[in-house]
């Protein structure tokens, strides 16, 4: 048994709500762990970010092991997992297509500053981000990309959603694509849901709780914390800015959404 459908990421973007709310679905089954990441091209080796390594242990690498994430699958008309690292890793969307050529791929984005700025307060969450400014964290991931520091500590070049959807699209059929925005998961979890339902092939008007669509995990603890969330410093959007193609990624999902 292998999944019909991937959520590919990005992270940070209501990957693990969606995971969550699609568990519920009489159709569906969802893998455990929800991140495999068994299409990335990732190798138990030393790591340089503060819990690396153990993280890294995680993936399943074997097609054994992976298929055993799925016997449960039987009768499921829906078979899924939630991998956030399929869409930035530069190999993942080649081997996707060649393992499961037929699968969906369900690609959630949000605001790239607010999607780099919430990996960072994770991290910080976690214990594992030392450094407590962002800037100066974000100034620093060259040196961590160099140093083998896994992509979710790579803030702006996991945000850099045009040429990640360039690689996707070149693998991918486009109709196989559905694309879905944060902002509407916040905004229509119904709506959003339904629209995934109705990609993966499953019932869009099945009764499902809703109200995982907040992840607590990402929730900061103040309303201030929020405020900077939703509107992360005027220097914060310069540096992302200068990195990300606005103009490309408008243009990519406007061709994407199904």
């Amino acid at each position: 048994m292998l999944p019909t459908f991937l959520i590919a990421g990005a992270p940070r973007c209501g990957t693990t709500a969606m995971w969550r709310i699609l568990q519920q679905h009489p159709d569906v089954h969802m893998s455990e762990p929800k991140e495999p990441h068994f299409f990335a091209e990732t190798s138990i080796r030393d790591r340089a970010g503060p819990g690396d390594r153990l993280v890294d242990e995680a993936f399943v690498s074997s097609r054994a092991a992976y298929e055993r994430l799925f016997d449960a699958a039987t009768g499921a008309r829906a078979v899924g997992e939630a991998s956030t690292g399929y869409l930035y890793d530069p190999h993942s969307a080649a081997a996707i297509r060649a393992t499961v050529p037929h699968a969906t791929v369900i690609v959630l984005l949000r605001d790239p500053v607010d999607r780099a700025y919430s990996s960072y307060l994770f991290l910080r969450r976690e214990g594992r981000e030392p450094v407590a400014d962002f800037l100066a964290a974000v100034e620093r991931e060259p040196e961590r990309r160099a140093a083998g520091y896994l992509p979710i500590w790579h803030y702006l070049a996991m945000s850099r959603y045009g040429e990640q959807l360039d690689r996707l699209l070149r693998s991918i059929p486009r109709e196989q694509i559905q694309m879905v925005l944060y902002d509407d998961l916040v905004r229509d979890p119904a709506a959003t849901v339904a629209g995934v339902c109705a990609a993966i092939g499953v019932d869009p008007a099945a009764a499902l709780d809703l109200d995982g669509t907040h992840n607590a995990s990402a929730t900061p603890r103040s309303r201030r914390l929020m405020r900077t969330l939703r509107q992360p410093p005027r220097w914060a959007r310069r540096a992302a800015r200068v990195a990300l193609p606005t103009q490309r990624l408008r243009r990519l999902a406007t061709h994407t959404v199904l």
